[in-house]
């Protein structure tokens, strides 16, 4: 028991910074939403590094919507195709299908192109973090590390649950839509949940500095209007969105 709780509670607990996104980072790397990682040096340093693995997910993801793709041209394959087959639906979801898929490869090549711009604000955030330390501020780490965990494991069950809908509502119909149908919608579906998950991180990183740099402003205004003799104050803040 002592062993099982030292594990939970190194992989709990974060110390610093890296540590404490590195579950969402693995997350997004897998599903090539970013092509970098968490990673080690020989120091014992933790820093975002550009990952080979991410180009391979990235010519995998390519290669399965091209096919995927062309299985839904040739064969006429469509989810409404197994309950209405006409050419009004076929050509409707046809289009949907293939307008949502070139859709998501754009993003997946803009997220290539532009990874070294996401990488500059994630990387600025531990230097803003040194900055607010050398005046006394100091940042849970394992409270975010947490928040993400809780946020990843939301999503993995609202995603299990619906695709147990699905599995439960093509047996009870007696209908089975064709795997590259359904790679295309998981990994549309999935890689929206984790592109929110990832932007509202990176919105909530910088309110909550933003926020703390408006306490510090206050603090010093308050102090300069102490020591110039004033004896009522007034605050100054504004609201975040």
């Amino acid at each position: 028991m002592p062993l099982l709780r030292r594990v939970f509670r190194n992989l709990l607990d974060a110390d610093n910074y890296y540590k404490s996104i590195q579950p969402l980072f693995f997350c997004t790397q897998i599903l090539g939403l970013t092509s970098y990682v968490v990673s080690t040096n020989k120091s014992g340093v933790k820093s975002l590094t550009m990952s080979a693995l991410s180009h391979i997910v990235a010519l995998v993801q390519l290669v399965g919507f091209a096919y995927s793709s062309a299985y839904v041209v040739y064969f006429n394959a469509t989810y409404i195709g197994q309950f209405l087959n006409t050419d009004i639906t076929n050509g409707g979801e046809k289009s949907i299908v293939l307008a949502s898929g070139a859709t998501a490869v754009v993003v997946l090549i803009t997220n290539f192109v532009r990874r070294r711009r996401l990488l500059w604000v994630l990387e600025y955030f531990p230097r803003i973090d040194k900055s607010f330390q050398r005046i006394g501020i100091c940042w849970n780490y394992t409270k975010v590390l947490h928040c993400i965990l809780s946020k990843i494991v939301f999503m993995i069950c609202v995603l299990s649950i619906a695709f147990g809908i699905y599995v439960c509502c093509w047996r009870r119909l007696d209908v089975y839509p064709p795997l590259p149908i359904i790679f295309m919608s998981l990994n549309q579906q999935i890689g929206i949940y984790f592109t929110i998950l990832l932007f509202s991180f990176v919105m909530l990183s910088t309110r909550v500095r933003m926020q703390a740099l408006n306490k510090v402003l206050n603090f010093g205004e308050a102090s300069d209007r102490r020591s110039q003799g004033h004896p009522q104050l007034t605050s100054v803040s504004f609201r975040l969105i």
